[in-house]
């Protein structure tokens, strides 16, 4: 087996932000980090704005910074966005060395772990009496008006360019070229945002008995309750890839927090603490075992979303 960095769980979330119809042009609105700050930059963020995030991001108080963003979300100067989202993020800026940069990121949740498992790691030395502060107004507002700063390792495959973000297509049936295992969304970068459905009619009683029966046959066959990705490799020419690995004897093979399904063989079941590097390992493990009983090389029938090493994938 090998082994590689762990990546952070990144998940969309409904963002608080401001309307710059009520509240102004953004210039006028954003500040810096807290711990960069000087008493003369904060007069002059104070000045430029009454709703400047300033008196969000380093306030006097945490409890007025509470009692602001109450009234600002009140008035109309804070909106929530009602769907989650991933924010793209870009920036524009000098360096120390007159070089013009663009700086391009996400902007999304991130779920907390120990320091010792290796996924967030510390990018500084910190203090006591400025966490504690920070704590406070985390307390207080129950937001994080100052998103942190993360840089995760890694080479990006291709720049997002302005192209990439707000085009929009709309597709009918016939021209997804929905098959077995694939479509043309398959063969090109694409999110699909909405889908209109075309339903045939039919009785109550019928629509009942046809899902119960469905609902039975999956609960006898595939595992309902752990949380997984569905069948994770697709089914070889005239044969099934759950068959196989059941045969191989991959059923209950365990790595980290992941589990090949004793019911239905082709499932990877996440025991409660599983991340990626278990399930993509474990299918490793598992591909190989049936590469030697049968000589099949099973192919994922899941998509991989970030960097895995190559001799780690199955």
């Amino acid at each position: 087996m090998v082994s590689w960095p762990a990546v952070p769980l990144l998940k969309p979330f409904r963002a608080l932000r401001y309307d710059e119809g009520t509240a102004g042009p953004l210039d006028d609105l954003v500040a810096p980090p807290h711990d960069v700050i000087t008493p003369e930059a904060r007069d002059r963020l104070l000045a430029r704005s009454p709703w400047n995030a300033v008196r969000l991001v380093r306030p006097d108080d945490p409890a007025e910074a509470a009692c602001e963003l109450a009234e600002w979300q009140q008035r109309g100067v804070l909106v929530r966005e009602e769907r989650p989202a991933v924010w793209l993020l870009e920036e524009e800026f000098t360096g120390p060395d007159d070089v013009r940069r663009t700086r391009r990121g996400v902007v999304a949740r991130v779920r907390l772990r120990p320091y010792g498992d290796g996924v967030v790691l510390p990018h500084e030395g910190t203090f006591a009496a400025p966490k504690e502060v920070r704590l406070r107004l985390l307390r207080a507002t129950r937001v994080k008006p100052s998103p942190i700063f993360l840089l995760q390792h890694g080479t990006a495959r291709r720049p997002v360019g302005r192209g990439d973000v707000g085009g929009s297509q709309l597709l009918d049936g016939a021209a997804l070229g929905y098959q077995y295992r694939t479509s043309v969304l398959q063969t090109r970068p694409t999110v699909v945002v909405e889908a209109t459905l075309r339903l045939v009619r039919s009785d109550p009683e019928t629509v009942r008995a046809r899902t119960d029966a469905w609902l039975r046959h999956r609960g006898e066959t595939q595992p309902i309750g752990p949380p997984s990705s569905g069948c994770v490799f697709r089914n070889p020419s005239a044969d099934h890839a759950g068959r196989l690995i059941d045969l191989a004897g991959g059923k209950g093979l365990q790595l980290g927090g992941a589990r090949v399904s004793e019911l239905h063989a082709n499932y990877i079941l996440n025991g409660g603490d599983a991340n990626a590097a278990d399930v993509v390992g474990l299918m490793h493990k598992v591909s190989v075992l049936v590469m030697e009983k049968f000589g099949v090389r099973l192919e994922p029938e899941i998509k991989f979303l970030g960097e895995f090493p190559a001799q780690s994938t199955p």
